[in-house]
């Protein structure tokens, strides 16, 4: 009787997790598509149809879009395979989730795009450089003698991955599996809705994407951009580089949708989001594709200022980069390098995505290449020259501009260190430090370390490293790269 139990209550979880699996995956392949349409034709005054070339240039970009990104029959042969993989690994891990995560289901893929897959063992944190390790390699031994496996690899990263490569009919898929990589399911969540939230989002990323690629700037084995920190790019210039502003901040217009501590199992993209009141948003669509991709170029080759400035897509806007660098947060390290050059904050974990992007020389280079793009897009609206342009060359040393930039941004976080730990009274409550647009919820708050009495400020070490440890390890890092 026992083990009768036994089996119906695993038989009952098995069919919730397919369940979760079936909502959180295939049904979203109908939800990705936008939630208002694009204009098919435009006419002029006298009622024939009015071409300039901005138009054209829109057309161009909604048509290279059209043809590569993701059609729904790659997207349900993803599907296909990840659901023989999860029958090929429940048997090991029986109380497992096997989820789709990334660009193969946000609605940034294309057909050539590889699937990650995040499996969820447990809902605790794992440690990423030994238990997630061994259960890959357990996954590793499991499905090594399947016919349809015709590969594996085992990096071993900051989140280690398990590469599969697979024999036909598969073969044009490689799959990345990582383990108990929950941010990388709360991150695809969020992403599907931004996607679908305007018709503009997903064709204006396809080409910055390609336009990246192109450019040897999308590569973080290479000091550049991954995918993920282009697409917060892209977003946070329509959050406030537009005017009118084309994307809010959904985490901040719908917080209980996006709060952090929902259970993943529970993520449902199928399930759309309400409407905003018309006192919480307007939609418009009077700036084009041609406008917006001119004007992304244009934001960040001459008016983001990666010195002072972060890219925060949770609140909506610009923050400070000091502040974003002194979050709690388990991602964060104390080594200066991750926030040299720029500073995308994570929506989750408040981390900086772009912290690949730490040679000063490679990112002087990159600056260059939005520049140099932007001048030949405004000038010959032409994108298929915009994207046939030569990757961007990097020269064999320049450590001036790592000094200032690294010199500058050191000041600015010694300065913000003793400025925001103030004095207070002698129970020591907390400063918050935000401007005065930031959402109360979004706030970060620094403990004051200073006595009664006592004037001196102090940076306790719980907070930051040390002064002294921090300028040593600073000028450890300064003195790698001149000597690179």
């Amino acid at each position: 009787l026992v083990v009768n139990q036994f089996t119906m209550i695993f038989f009952q979880f098995l069919v919730f997790h397919s369940i979760t699996l079936f909502i959180f995956t295939f049904t979203a392949s109908t939800k990705l598509n936008s939630i208002r349409s694009p204009p098919l034709l435009a006419f002029g005054n006298n009622g024939n149809f009015e071409v300039s070339k901005m138009d054209v240039l829109s057309e161009e970009i909604w048509h290279y879009h059209n043809i590569v990104t993701q059609s729904e029959s790659v997207l349900n042969k993803k599907l296909h395979l990840r659901d023989m993989l999860y029958y090929s690994i429940s048997p090991v891990f029986p109380m497992c989730g096997l989820y789709v995560v990334g660009s193969s289901l946000n609605g940034f893929g294309n057909n050539s795009s590889d699937m990650d897959l995040c499996l969820m063992i447990t809902n605790q944190d794992l440690d990423q450089q030994t238990d997630a390790v061994l259960i890959l390699n357990m996954v590793q031994n499991a499905i090594m003698e399947l016919k349809w496996i015709r590969q594996q690899q085992l990096i071993c990263a900051k989140v280690p991955i398990l590469r599969i490569k697979f024999s036909e009919p598969f073969q044009d898929i490689t799959v990345d599996l990582n383990v108990n990589n929950s941010v990388a399911i709360r991150n695809t969540h969020l992403l599907c809705f931004y996607s679908s939230f305007d018709w503009r989002v997903r064709p204006l990323v396809t080409v910055v994407k390609e336009w990246a690629k192109r450019h040897d700037i999308n590569d973080a084995n290479r000091s550049s951009f991954t995918s993920y920190s282009l697409v917060l790019m892209v977003i946070h210039y329509l959050q406030c580089g537009t005017e009118p502003r084309i994307l809010p901040s959904l985490q901040e217009m719908y917080p209980d949708r996006f709060n952090p501590e929902n259970d993943v199992r529970a993520l449902n993209v199928s399930s759309p989001l309400e409407p905003p009141s018309s006192n919480e948003w307007q939609f418009t669509d009077t700036t084009t594709l041609g406008e917006l991709l001119i004007g992304f170029l244009d934001y960040y080759a001459y008016h983001f200022d990666y010195l002072r400035d972060a890219i925060s897509v949770r609140l909506g806007k610009k923050t400070e980069r000091a502040l974003v660098a002194r979050q709690h947060s388990p991602y964060n390290t104390n080594n200066i390098a991750q926030w040299n050059c720029i500073c995308i904050e994570e929506p989750f974990t408040l981390s900086n995505t772009a912290h690949s992007v730490h040679n000063q020389v490679v990112f002087d280079a990159i600056r260059k290449a939005f520049c140099e793009s932007h001048k030949e897009l405004d000038r010959n609206r032409d994108l298929k020259a915009f994207l046939n342009a030569k990757p961007i060359k990097i020269p064999l040393c320049n450590p001036f501009g790592f000094i200032y930039y690294s010199l500058s941004f050191y000041k600015l976080l010694l300065d913000y260190s003793v400025s925001s730990v103030s004095s207070t009274s002698d129970n020591g409550r907390d400063i918050e430090h935000s401007s005065d647009e930031t959402a109360t919820n979004s706030r970060s708050s620094i403990t004051s370390c200073a006595e009664s009495g006592n004037e001196t400020n102090m940076i306790s070490s719980n907070e930051f490293e040390s002064a002294d440890l921090k300028k040593t390890l600073f000028l450890k890092y300064l003195f790698f790269n001149i000597c690179l």
